[in-house]
């Protein structure tokens, strides 16, 4: 059963409560169902909610809570979620493309697999949170708190300027499980073996040198003994 487009169409420029969305949610019977998308959601609170694969793109859910809700692979694209609770939110596989997360709280949420492409991240807190495959290409990540944030494997765009950035995240917190590229240690092998060489060969040489400055000067003062005991000879003869 679909929402009713007239519905939509009276009521797109309403302002919606938590308790209209309940509502609408027990009319549709599955979130998957529900499109609320360009309409008025400010403030609403639906903590530990179930909004899973509804459209609310191009909605205004600016300082809502939705802490602990369920938004895998809902619409939110174009969304502006400026101010708006998410920590310990399902958002796995959501479409946030374009999405205004300006001072968020995502903290500890789970964000692998979102689609983030654009999206305006200025002091949003991705605190402890997961970004598994996550799209950030096209994404500032410039003012966000990514400390403990899992952004293993996730997209930046072009791999020249990927490893830069993703060095910078990890030097501020951030956190990245992917083994090294091959490609990469390819690339340094040669001048690393050279090295390694070049080390190996300076230290065989310095032990040598300091084995023969230390087998002269052991012969040096058997010599200095010797010649002692023979003037200490000559003296008890006289």
């Amino acid at each position: 059963m679909t929402m009713p487009a007239q519905w939509k169409a009276i009521h797109a420029d309403t302002a919606m409560t938590s308790t209209n969305i309940v509502r609408l949610l027990q009319k549709v019977g599955n979130p998957e169902q529900l499109d609320i998308s360009h309409h008025d959601l400010r403030g609403i609170a639906l903590m530990n909610g179930n909004l899973r694969g509804a459209n609310l793109s191009q909605a205004s859910v600016c300082e809502a809570n939705l802490c602990g809700a369920d938004l895998s692979h809902t619409d939110l694209h174009g969304a502006d979620l400026s101010g708006t609770y998410l920590c310990w939110a399902d958002l796995h596989g959501a479409n946030l493309r374009e999405a205004d997360l300006r001072d968020a709280d995502l903290s500890c949420a789970d964000l692998r697999e979102t689609d983030l492409r654009g999206a305006n991240l200025d002091w949003a807190i991705l605190y402890g949170a997961c970004l598994g495959r996550a799209d950030l290409r096209g994404t500032s990540l410039d003012k966000t708190d990514v400390r403990g944030a899992d952004l293993s494997w996730a997209c930046f765009g072009e791999a020249s300027d990927s490893e830069q950035l993703k060095h910078q995240l990890w030097r501020r917190g951030a956190i990245f499980r992917e083994a090294p590229k091959v490609r990469v240690a390819g690339r340094f092998s040669g001048a690393v073996g050279r090295h390694a060489l070049g080390f190996a060969l300076g230290f065989l040489l310095t032990s040598v040198v300091g084995f023969l400055c230390m087998f002269g000067l052991r012969v040096l003062l058997l010599y200095l003994r010797l010649k002692r005991k023979r003037v200490a000879s000559r003296r008890g003869c006289v």
